[in-house]
């Protein structure tokens, strides 16, 4: 090697913050990586997402699912075949939105918005816990004749600081806000 050629300091690597090395001065040459989103790891307070976006979220959610039982209750006139397969599909269209908030975090509503359902460690839940989670807060009203499900849904409200719903307490979930929101389209109702 040439001893007359300037050395390059060396570039340091960025790791993922929940696996980052002690942080160092940034005169010794290391800067820690900044955090970025999608990474497992603990989820922070500030982006815990508030009870008003949560509940349009999940208002848009049961607008998609109520357009089909419309179209059920029309075609019912008609004949009670076409009201049992629209009712049928609400039901349908209801657990597959369940089944995204767990698989990909996120149900059409909640993409809207911009939040995302994860574990309380940054990991989704997965599809088939989805379901269950929602089949829970169902559950809930059902036994309860509805009261456990509006007390589970408000519980956000006082919730500090993780603002869980009852049934996300039951799973260990949280749901955080200030992702990326998405457009109205086909997107939203793909796995």
């Amino acid at each position: 090697m040439n001893d007359n050629m300037p050395q390059q300091p060396a570039v340091p690597t960025a790791t993922p913050p929940h696996q980052a090395a002690p942080t160092a001065h940034p005169s010794a040459g290391y800067v820690p990586a900044p955090e970025y989103a999608g990474v497992p790891g603990p989820v922070s307070a500030a982006r815990y997402a508030e009870w008003p976006h949560r509940a349009c979220a999940s208002l848009i959610d049961g607008a998609l699912v109520l357009a089909f039982s419309l179209v059920g209750a029309i075609l019912g006139q008609i004949s009670f075949f076409f009201s049992m397969i629209f009712g049928l599909a609400g039901l349908v269209v209801a657990l597959y939105f369940a089944y995204l908030n767990g698989s990909r975090g996120q149900s059409p509503g909640k993409a809207l918005m911009g939040l995302r359902v994860v574990r309380e460690d940054g990991t989704l839940l997965g599809g088939p816990m989805g379901v269950l989670r929602t089949l829970t807060l169902g559950a809930m009203g059902v036994v309860t004749l509805g009261f456990g499900t509006l007390v589970a849904v408000l519980w956000p409200l006082w919730d500090e600081p993780k603002r869980q719903a009852l049934h996300d307490k039951v799973f260990g979930t949280v749901v955080l806000s200030g992702q990326p929101r998405k457009a109205l389209g086909q997107e939203l109702f793909l796995p």
